[in-house]
C-alpha cells in the first residue's frame, strides 16, 4: 500500500480541486504608465491600475524631478532681486530692517525650499486620495483600497514630467535673476501676462496645458481606477483642481 504525499503541482481537494488559478496580474510598471500617458492610451493604462494598483514610482520620479528643480533655483536666484521690490513697496515694512530681511531670506532659501518641496509632495498626493477614496466608497461601481486612489493621484501627475524636465534644465543653463520657479516656465498664461497683484499673477501661472492634462487625466483615472460615475469623478476632479489652485495662490508671496 502505498501513501501519496501531495505536491505543490498536485490538485488539492475542494471545491476548486483541479481547476488552476491563475496567479494575480501585475501592476503596471513605471516605464509602461509612462508609455500609457506617451502614446495616448491612458484609459487601457487606469483599467490596468484598477485591477493592480502602483503609485510609488510615479510619486518617487515626480518629486524627485520637483526636488532637484527647486533646489537649484534655491541656490540659483538673486534673492535681492525677487525680495527687494516688494519689501520696498511694504509700508509696514522697516526700510532700515530690508537687507536684514533679504540676508536672511537667502541664506535659509537653500535649506528650506527643498523641505517645502518634500512636503507640498506628500499634501497634494495623499490628501486629495483621502478624498478619492471616499468618493470611491459613497460612489463607487466596484471594489477598491486607498491604494487605487492613490494610484489615481499619482499616475496622472506624470503628465507634468515634460514641464519638470524643461524647468531643471531653464534652472541650470539660464540666468533666472529674480524669477520665482514657476514665472520661467514658458507655456504659461503667467510667464506673457505680469499682474501687479501677486495672487492673480499665482492664478495665471495655472493656466498652463501640463496643469490641464493632469485634471483631464485624473478625470479618466476616477472613472477607470476608482470606477467612479460620471459625476462623481467630475465632483472630484473639479474638488482637487480648486483645491490645487487655492494652495498655490495662497501661498504665493
Amino acid at each position: 500500500m502505498s501513501i501519496d504525499i501531495p505536491s505543490e503541482t498536485t490538485p488539492r481537494n475542494g471545491l476548486f480541486s483541479g481547476v488552476e488559478v491563475p496567479p494575480p496580474p501585475a501592476a503596471p510598471s513605471l516605464r509602461q504608465q509612462l508609455a500609457g500617458l506617451l502614446f495616448f492610451e491612458p484609459v487601457p493604462l487606469f483599467r490596468d491600475l484598477h485591477r493592480a494598483p502602483a503609485w510609488l514610482g510615479a510619486t518617487l520620479l515626480m518629486a524627485a524631478l520637483a526636488l532637484t528643480a527647486t533646489t537649484l533655483w534655491g541656490m540659483r536666484v538673486d534673492v535681492d532681486a525677487m525680495l527687494r521690490p516688494s519689501l520696498e513697496a511694504n509700508a509696514s515694512v522697516d526700510p532700515a530692517q530690508i537687507d536684514r530681511i533679504i540676508d536672511l531670506q537667502a541664506k535659509g532659501l537653500p535649506i528650506f525650499t527643498p523641505i517645502g518641496t518634500v512636503v507640498g509632495m506628500v499634501v497634494l498626493t495623499f490628501l486629495p486620495a483621502l478624498l478619492f477614496y471616499a468618493l470611491a466608497q459613497a460612489y463607487g461601481e466596484g471594489q477598491t483600497t486607498y491604494r487605487h486612489a492613490l494610484a489615481a493621484t499619482a499616475v496622472p501627475n506624470l503628465a507634468l514630467l515634460p514641464m519638470q524636465v524643461s524647468l531643471i534644465a531653464i534652472v541650470a543653463l539660464k540666468q533666472i535673476g529674480g524669477a520665482k520657479l514657476d514665472e520661467l516656465f514658458p507655456l504659461s498664461a503667467g510667464f506673457f501676462i505680469h499682474p501687479e497683484n501677486v495672487k492673480a499673477a499665482a492664478l495665471l501661472r495655472q493656466v498652463n496645458p501640463f496643469f490641464i492634462g493632469v485634471y483631464v487625466l485624473t478625470y479618466l483615472a476616477l472613472r477607470h481606477t476608482l470606477r467612479l460615475k460620471p459625476a462623481a469623478a467630475w465632483s472630484g476632479t473639479l474638488l482637487c483642481a480648486a483645491a490645487t489652485v487655492a494652495f498655490r495662490i495662497i501661498a504665493a508671496r
